[in-house]
């Protein structure tokens, strides 16, 4: 699932989508957008900037760019 929304007079953007997604994949590995990680389900470990990251169940990770 993706919702997006776009404000075309301002240019931006909002993209909400799943983790295990093909797009959310995609948009994970952009370099120029704010991302913020749910832990939604259960808990996670992230590798981010080559460092590891574990998250737990209900958890956010708010990551710039």
């Amino acid at each position: 699932m993706t919702l997006e929304y776009q404000d075309i007079a301002e240019g931006g953007s909002f993209i909400l989508t799943n983790y295990n997604s093909q797009p959310g994949q995609r948009l994970l590995k952009k370099k120029d957008f704010y991302k913020i990680i749910w832990a939604q389900d259960r808990d996670r470990t992230l590798t981010i900037d080559g460092y590891e990251i574990h998250l737990m169940k209900y958890q956010m990770l708010f990551c710039t760019p």
